[in-house]
């Protein structure tokens, strides 16, 4: 079955396809399994010049795990544009783009294979959609990649949080199982050596930080404060010691003092102490 027959588009000169793209900040898969109401937002957004001017967006996500694959991410109908302040920045939600029920069973389920490799993120459908073959159906809506196993745990911030928010069965069994000692990396280079231990382990503590952002520690609390909850947005956090040789607390602490040793994390990043 092709695509255009899979979502009933019978008239593609009346769509402008969106193909949502690393913007530099954030890959849109995780602020679609994130934030569903910010993932809407992609879909009004103007950047330069007048580029939905059709009756309907077709949304499709970049599947970053894979080459050359999309994640279809619903129909939006253009309502109407407030072109009046956007004439002066053009950096703004300036469309009223609603996600309408067209092809809504398969939000978030269907990957389609489309090489896509210009630069640009908008196109006439009609143009495309010879080159767009259905990849497959998933079961369920995507909701992020599944654990990868503990020497490959490293996640972004926006992963992070919704890894939490989702309450990620396969995740949380994972972490809550496992104590250790984290790296926490910001954009800028700084960065952050911790350790945990005790119940829920790794898990108790991440959540912690995907609550407040800070995670109790002073220096991320100063930086948190000051970029007004912004300094974290591209921060990564990856497991760095998580042998099962580390039994007691007394343990977990002593490899936490080898890599704020060995990183250098007292004098140039976040640890202070």
């Amino acid at each position: 079955m092709s695509v255009s027959k899979l979502l009933e588009i019978s008239k593609p000169e009346t769509y402008k396809l969106h193909t949502a793209r690393y913007n530099q900040h954030i890959q849109p898969l995780d602020v679609f399994i994130s934030d569903k109401e910010a993932w809407h937002n992609w879909n009004r957004w103007i950047s330069g010049k007048h580029e939905f001017n059709r009756q309907f967006i077709l949304a499709l996500i970049d599947f970053y795990p894979q080459r050359d694959v999309w994640l279809f991410g619903g129909v939006y109908e253009v309502m109407g544009f407030q072109d009046g302040h956007s004439r002066q920045s053009r950096h703004c939600h300036a469309y009223n783009s609603v996600l309408t029920h067209h092809g809504s069973d398969y939000i978030g389920r269907l990957k389609i294979h489309a090489p896509i490799r210009v630069r640009g993120r908008v196109f006439k459908l009609e143009n495309r959609l010879p080159d767009m073959k259905i990849q497959e159906i998933i079961p369920e809506q995507y909701s992020g990649r599944p654990f990868p196993g503990y020497a490959k745990v490293s996640l972004s911030w926006t992963e992070l949080c919704s890894i939490v928010a989702n309450d990620r069965q396969d995740w949380k069994t994972a972490l809550s199982n496992m104590q250790g000692v984290y790296l926490i990396t910001l954009s800028d280079g700084r960065q952050y050596v911790g350790s945990a231990s005790g119940n829920q382990g790794i898990w108790s503590r991440w959540s912690c930080y995907a609550s407040t952002k800070d995670g109790g520690n002073t220096l991320m609390k100063e930086a948190n404060d000051k970029s007004l909850g912004q300094y974290i947005q591209d921060a990564t956090f990856t497991l760095l010691d998580t042998s099962l040789d580390l039994k007691t607390e007394e343990i977990i602490k002593d490899r936490e003092s080898y890599w704020k040793r060995v990183l250098g994390t007292r004098a140039q990043g976040l640890n202070a102490n």
